[in-house]
């Protein structure tokens, strides 16, 4: 007997059977949960990708806008807020803007070669806005060691600089740091000086290792007169790198102007300046005026002579150092301690060896923010008072006027360098009177609180040399 099988029956058969039906369901519920995570991981995969050109993205847009406002726009607020910062971090953004350019080009138009163009040119302007300072560098260097020779002599290039900075600037320093040796110097910070039964003053007190008595430098920290602060404020490396070549570094506390007292006109101007040292200035009870703070700052002169011993100063030798505002009160320290119209001010035992100005406001009556009214102090009426307190009056009929030397920066829109800068020291040099201007290339404000940037370089290994030949006696 045969038994007879329909193939076709015999499949449909198995196909219909429910287990059957169960795997083969099974089978296409595996393929579609493959499916599904092979598309999660593909997704999670492109996540860090999509995130590093987000940030690539963001990167190349900010630097486009930083550099436009620092090429073309730095004597607005914002302008002068970049470039106070724009030429220190340019070799960092360089790096940032060209690895980003890379990674856009990877991921967005490699094979597109319009877009590998356009973020070719972005990046290269970026760039090439970045090198500029740098690009400067010998130009300024070359016209300050003209000055230099021009006042020195051979003096200048027969000095001993062998403990001093052997070049203007360092790319090495620049990324690493100025070597400060600090076995060489001792700290004591937070000394009183002055009580003046409202507030308290402090200064700090960097004492070479030795037995002294020591060159001083009196530091005077900057901030439109109305913030900072000695220490963190003043640029501390540039204390401990003088103190550590020989220098007593007294960086000072002067008191600041409130400026919720000023007419409304007048506050408007310096809220900028009091958001920005919002927690980084001293709660003063007080106000103090201009006139007060040089006031405060002659106090200091001769607590200073009274106590000389015991802090090892050469009150014989006496440098006086500021930045900003605090360059401006150290123009009236030079030009006015031995001035019939600061008599009783300052010291009557110091002699002051030079001045040393970074970005200092030398001209009240140009300064860009109108009359500073009650901000000046003193009895005289507001036109007199800027005069008085004012370096480009000052140097016309002072008897004595120590040598000096301006560090300032050729974008600076804010103590701006034609009208406070470079228009002093043309008016000193017309009037036969020593001072030297070492200008910094594409510069703005502050160029120098970050002491390493080539800005900090170019300036110390200026001053140390001016500051050893003076000490020296030579261009006198």
């Amino acid at each position: 007997m045969s038994l007879a099988i329909d193939k076709g029956t015999y499949v449909t058969s198995i196909r219909s059977r429910p287990g059957n039906k169960q795997r083969a369901y099974a089978a296409g519920h595996e393929q579609t949960v493959h499916t599904f995570q092979g598309d999660l991981r593909l997704k999670l995969r492109a996540i860090p990708r999509y995130v590093l050109l987000l940030l690539s993205y963001s990167c190349l847009a900010v630097s486009v806008v930083a550099t436009l406002i620092y090429l073309f726009q730095n004597s607005t607020t914002i302008g002068w807020l970049v470039t106070m910062l724009y030429p220190e971090t340019a070799p960092f953004l360089s790096v940032a803007v060209f690895a980003s350019s890379v990674i856009i080009v990877r991921f967005s138009f490699m094979k597109n070669r319009r877009g590998v163009l356009v973020v070719s040119i972005v990046c290269a302007f970026i760039v090439m806005g970045t090198f500029a300072p740098y690009a400067g560098i010998p130009s300024e260097t070359a016209s300050a060691d003209e000055q230099m020779l021009e006042r020195y002599g051979s003096a200048f290039t027969s000095l001993d600089t062998s403990s001093m900075r052997t070049m203007p600037y360092s790319a090495f320093d620049n990324l690493y740091g100025v070597p400060i040796e600090q076995s060489t110097f001792d700290t004591e910070k937070d000394i009183l000086y002055l009580d003046n039964g409202v507030d308290k003053f402090y200064f700090d007190w960097y004492r070479p290792v030795g037995e002294g008595p020591f060159p001083v430098i009196i530091a005077i920290h900057g901030g439109a007169w109305v913030i900072g602060n000695k220490g963190r404020g003043n640029v501390i490396p540039f204390n401990e790198y003088f103190a550590s070549h020989g220098y007593a570094v007294f960086d000072i506390q002067y008191g600041l102007f409130d400026v919720t007292t000023l007419p409304e006109q007048q506050a408007a101007v310096f809220r900028t300046f009091a958001a920005i040292g919002s927690g980084f200035s001293p709660n003063y009870n007080g106000s103090y005026t201009i006139q007060q703070q040089i006031e405060n700052v002659g106090y200091f002169t001769k607590m200073l002579e009274l106590n000389s011993s015991a802090y090892a100063a050469d009150m014989d030798n006496v440098f006086v150092v500021g930045r900003s505002a605090g360059g401006h009160l150290a123009s009236l320290v030079t030009l006015g301690y031995r001035n019939p119209l600061y008599a009783g001010n300052f010291s009557a035992g110091m002699t002051v060896r030079g001045g040393i100005w970074f970005y200092p406001v030398t001209d009240l009556t140009s300064t860009g923010t109108g009359n500073l009214g009650t901000m000046l102090g003193g009895t005289l009426s507001p036109e007199e008072e800027s005069k008085k307190l004012s370096a480009s009056f000052l140097i016309g009929n002072s008897t004595v006027t120590p040598p000096i030397m301006l560090l300032h920066g050729n974008k600076d829109g804010l103590a701006d360098y034609s009208r406070q800068g470079l228009a002093f020291f043309e008016r000193a040099k017309s009037l036969g009177k020593a001072c030297l201007l070492v200008t910094i290339p594409w510069a703005g404000h502050a160029f120098d609180l970050i002491f390493q940037s080539y800005g900090g370089q170019m300036s110390t290994y200026y001053i140390e040399r001016f500051m050893a030949l003076e000490l020296a006696g030579e261009g006198a």
